[in-house]
């Protein structure tokens, strides 16, 4: 059983793609899959996936300017090396894979495994054999698949790492009111202007506050913070390449964050967070998360008074220990920390069908 993943990551794009196929390639590995990535060299993301013990091959290809998205010549290179690799499936997880590159990969023969995005409702997925979208909301979109493409949607399906799921029999929740503890983290993209925002929000705050900044987007954002927290009351330290997310996220008694993946963790841990939303794809997953009472979206990140509307969502959360229990237990049913063994499963049964 041999598979291609064909993804990205870099601090233009965060890193949120590559962090869950590698959850879900780890799996795989285990399940007695062998795993060969492509991937565009950006040499900092290359090592953290050969660091996590895989094979890589790199590309160097231009977008197509005509049609916008990855250019044909990586969907060839791509399937270049499949078929020297012997792969039975490509797995492609990339905002800019185009109903033409998608289509190519089918017609060579090989099957084609798509990980979606939020905004998967507005692509053409017709090539693909195969398709996850583990967004909450997810069942509600009509997708254009074919009547036979294997359809996993939902949290149940999120790809975490193990260290989730083994960090769960770690929890012991208590919520009072005197909680201080905050976790901020947006990613691994560069912020820079949303970390300035976040600052001037939790300067509103009036109670001390112990907060944790885990930062993407290089060592200029770690500055900016150190440079502000001397202005401010609060007790602020600042993390960058953290490989133990989950023991911060137990540390914490609230989160703000974006709300890509970072959801899904936080949910498997029964964290209680405020979503900042940071792009379009994620609207969807922060209203349902928000409707259904897993947590407090206070809306883009770019509006003009999100600070003080972030200001107030997190004293008034702080202040409500039952309402962030309740959060704490929703979350921890809906995700359980099992989906990348799911998802595994059903990528190899699809080598055999």
């Amino acid at each position: 059983m041999n598979f291609i993943f064909r993804c990205d990551g870099n601090y233009e794009i965060g890193m949120g793609h590559v962090m869950r196929c590698i959850s879900l390639g780890k799996v795989m590995k285990k399940q007695g899959c062998n795993i060969v990535w492509v991937m565009q060299n950006y040499p900092d993301v290359v090592q953290i996936v050969s660091s996590a013990g895989f094979q890589v091959s790199t590309i160097d290809c231009l977008k197509d300017e005509k049609h916008g998205g990855l250019d044909l010549y990586d969907t060839q290179l791509t399937l270049d090396i499949a078929k020297n690799e012997g792969a039975n499936v490509v797995i492609v997880d990339h905002y800019e894979a185009t109903t033409d590159y998608l289509e190519k990969v089918r017609h060579s023969g090989i099957k084609l495994a798509v990980i979606g995005l939020g905004r998967d409702h507005d692509r053409d997925l017709t090539a693909a054999h195969w398709f996850l979208n583990q967004n909450l909301g997810a069942s509600k979109l009509c997708y254009k698949i074919r009547s036979d493409c294997v359809s996993l949607l939902g949290p149940t399906y999120a790809l975490l790492r193990e260290q989730f799921l083994f960090s769960r029999t770690e929890i012991t929740n208590s919520f009072d009111k005197t909680d201080r503890r905050v976790l901020i983290t947006l990613g691994g993209s560069d912020m820079t202007d949303q970390y300035l925002m976040i600052l001037r929000a939790i300067s509103m705050v009036q109670r001390n506050l112990d907060v944790r900044f885990i930062v993407g987007g290089g060592g200029h954002v770690k500055k900016l913070i150190s440079q502000a927290r001397s202005r401010l009351a609060h007790n602020i330290q600042i993390y960058d390449n953290v490989s133990d997310m989950a023991e911060h996220m137990i540390w914490a008694d609230v989160s703000i964050n974006a709300g890509g993946s970072t959801c899904w963790e936080l949910c498997c841990l029964g964290v209680p967070m405020i979503i900042l939303i940071a792009s379009d794809d994620q609207v969807l997953t922060a209203q349902e998360l928000d409707n259904k009472g897993y947590a407090k979206s206070v809306g883009n990140l770019c509006a003009s008074s999100i600070d003080a509307d972030l200001a107030e969502a997190l004293e008034e959360l702080l202040y409500d220990p039952q309402q962030r229990a309740k959060m704490s237990s929703r979350s921890q049913d809906l995700v359980d920390g099992f989906g990348a063994n799911r998802v595994s499963k059903s990528l190899i049964s699809l080598c055999d069908s």
